[in-house]
């Protein structure tokens, strides 16, 4: 990524570990880790180009955080 001058914003940078409960859990030992100097822990859900990505990819807080739309009957 240097080679692109690609950077890493660390205070925006969310880390979310995808699986069941059971292969989430056989992680758990290894966080929180270090990235740029910052402490990570993986987040039960994060969102990017406006989804929401959780966990077990059920996508229940993006149809949470969704607006209603309130359309017209024809």
């Amino acid at each position: 990524m240097k080679n692109c001058k690609l950077k890493i914003n660390a205070n925006k940078t969310e880390l979310i570990i995808i699986g069941t409960v059971t292969q989430r859990a056989k992680l758990d030992g290894f966080f929180p880790t270090h990235i740029l100097n910052q402490s990570v822990t993986p987040a039960p859900s994060v969102s990017n180009l406006g989804v929401n990505f959780d966990e077990s990819i059920n996508f229940k807080q993006h149809i949470k955080n969704m607006p209603l739309l309130c359309l017209p009957y024809p």
